[in-house]
């Protein structure tokens, strides 16, 4: 069903590329993907696709979700060559993709594995977000905790989850717990998207 690919082939390529398990969880990815998503790949393997990604259609239907169509599609042997979609980039602003995935042989002897592309278009960022995605986050900021505000702070500086730690003197994982409860209460999808939220209330 699938192909062989060497893993050693994702950092060769420009493009984003990262790897989905059958349950949608990140097995691997290149650094590009980490650069686009703004997180290390300690933060990014592991985690479910669409709690990172939270890709939607030009149309703002979620394509990215528990209920993965790539993934049912998949299981048919039905994947489209590609298909455009949106990744959140502030208050109000996204990236439009390009976005190729197929199935291919699973690493670590998984049943199914997609790797999907990610190619950013040419074209400018849109505005798509509703109203509603924009009110609120100055009441979302001073809902954060001290400790809180000072990651994001570290965030901005353009700090990956080990340089907060040794900075904070916290473990990697203490950050990560922290840049998830960030990400929660901004109601975010990315850490760049918690970064230019935090820059959109104060400009």
């Amino acid at each position: 069903m699938g192909r062989y690919v060497p893993v050693e082939i994702l950092e060769r390529v420009h493009d984003p590329i990262f790897i989905t398990d059958e349950r949608g969880r990140v097995e691997l990815c290149n650094s590009a993907a980490a650069a686009l998503l703004n997180c290390g790949r300690a933060d990014l393997e592991g985690r479910r696709c669409w709690e990172i990604t939270g890709l939607r259609s030009p149309e703002g239907k979620p394509l990215c979700s528990p209920h993965c169509l790539v993934q049912r599609k998949a299981r048919k042997g039905l994947l489209p060559a590609s298909h455009p979609a949106l990744l959140q980039i502030g208050a109000g602003r996204a990236l439009r993709l390009d976005v190729v995935s197929f199935a291919v042989s699973p690493p670590r002897g998984r049943r199914l594995a997609i790797l999907h592309v990610l190619t950013p278009s040419s074209d400018p960022p849109v505005q798509d977000c509703p109203e509603e995605g924009r009110r609120g986050n100055g009441d979302r900021l001073n809902s954060l905790s001290p400790r809180e505000h000072e990651i994001l702070t570290q965030l901005a500086s353009g700090r990956h989850t080990e340089e907060i730690a040794q900075a904070l003197f916290l473990s990697a994982a203490t950050v990560r717990n922290h840049v998830r409860s960030i990400l929660s209460k901004l109601n975010v999808h990315s850490r760049i998207e918690a970064v230019l939220t935090s820059f959109s209330t104060q400009h």
